[in-house]
C-alpha cells in the first residue's frame, strides 16, 4: 500500500477495535440477565435454575482463561482471535434453541469456554501494538468495551424481545459479533506486518522493546512460578476478588431485581438496567 494511504496513531485504532470486540464480548453476556423475566417465564425456570445457567458460564470461563492463551499464542493473535469471536458468536446464536435451564446452561458454557480468548487476545495485542508507557491508557480504553456492551444491551436486548421474541435477542446479538470477526481478520496485523503502518510509528512502537531490554524473565521457570511470587500479582489478585462479587451481581442479576423486587416490566428494566454501566464506563 502506499504511503499516501499509511494511517497516522494507527496504534490507538487497533486499540478502539478491541474496545468493539470486547463491547460485543459484553453485549453477549449481558444479553441473558436481561432476556432472564422473559425466558424465566416461558420455560418455567426458577431462580435456582437461573443461577445454575450463570455458573455454568462462570466456571466455563475460569477454567478456559489460561488455556485460551496458550492456543492464541500457538495459532497467532489474527487467527486464534478471529476464531473465538466466531465461535462465541455462533454460541450466543444457538442459545436461542435452549428449551430449559440445563440446555441453557449448556449453551452458556461454550459461551463461556469461547469468549475466554477476549482478555488474552486483548492484552497480546496491547503489547504489540504500544510502548510500556502507553498500554495502560490502550489497555483502559479496550476495557471500555466491557462498560459499553453492558450499557447497550438493556435497551437493545429489551426492543429486540418486545417486538420480536427472546430467541431474536440471542440471535442478533450474536450476529454483531461474526460481523465484527471479519473486521478484525481483515483490519488486524502484527505491527511488522501491517501495509498502513508508517515507518515513524513502526519506529516509536519498537522503541518501547529498549525500555524492557533490563528485564529479562528467569530462565528455565514456567509463567506460573514467575508470576505467582510477584507482590503486584497479589495487590491486583485482592482487588478483583473483593470487586468482582458487585460487577457480576451488576452484570446477571440488577434485570432481575428490577423484575420481581420493584416490578418493572421490561420496557421499564430497558429504560433503567444501563445506568450502573453507565457510571462505570465514567469512572
Amino acid at each position: 500500500m502506499s504511503d499516501a494511504f499509511k494511517v497516522k496513531g494507527l496504534r490507538w485504532w487497533i486499540a478502539i477495535l478491541l474496545m468493539g470486540v470486547t463491547t460485543i464480548n459484553y453485549l453477549d453476556r449481558i444479553t441473558l440477565s436481561v432476556a432472564a423475566p422473559e425466558f424465566k417465564r416461558s420455560l418455567g425456570i426458577g431462580e435456582v435454575d437461573y443461577s445454575y445457567i450463570v455458573n455454568a458460564f462462570q466456571l466455563a470461563y475460569l477454567i478456559m482463561m489460561p488455556i485460551t492463551g496458550r492456543i492464541i499464542d500457538w495459532l497467532g493473535l489474527r487467527l486464534g482471535f478471529t476464531l473465538s469471536i466466531i465461535t462465541w458468536s455462533i454460541a450466543q446464536m444457538i442459545t436461542a434453541f435452549a428449551t430449559g435451564w440445563r440446555s441453557f446452561a449448556v449453551f452458556r458454557s461454550f459461551l463461556g469456554v469461547t469468549e475466554a480468548g477476549n482478555f488474552p487476545g486483548g492484552i497480546k495485542a496491547v503489547a504489540q501494538w504500544f510502548r510500556p508507557k502507553e498500554r495502560t491508557l490502550a489497555t483502559g480504553i479496550f476495557n471500555m468495551g466491557a462498560g459499553i456492551g453492558a450499557l447497550i444491551a438493556p435497551p437493545l436486548v429489551a426492543f429486540l424481545i418486545l417486538n420480536y421474541n427472546w430467541q431474536t435477542a440471542f440471535v442478533v446479538t450474536g450476529a454483531f459479533g461474526l460481523f465484527w470477526a471479519i473486521l478484525w481478520a481483515w483490519l488486524y496485523r502484527s505491527p511488522e506486518e501491517h501495509p498502513w503502518l508508517s515507518k515513524e510509528e513502526l519506529s516509536h512502537i519498537r522503541e518501547g522493546e529498549q525500555e524492557l531490554a533490563t528485564v529479562e524473565a528467569p530462565k528455565g521457570k514456567g509463567v506460573w512460578k514467575i508470576v505467582l511470587p510477584q507482590r503486584n500479582f497479589w495487590a491486583l489478585g485482592i482487588a478483583r476478588f473483593f470487586s468482582e462479587p458487585a460487577w457480576q451481581f451488576f452484570s446477571y442479576w440488577i434485570p432481575l431485581y428490577l423484575a420481581t423486587e420493584r416490578h418493572m416490566n421490561l420496557k421499564q428494566i430497558g429504560y433503567f438496567a444501563w445506568l450502573p454501566f453507565l457510571a462505570a464506563d465514567l469512572g
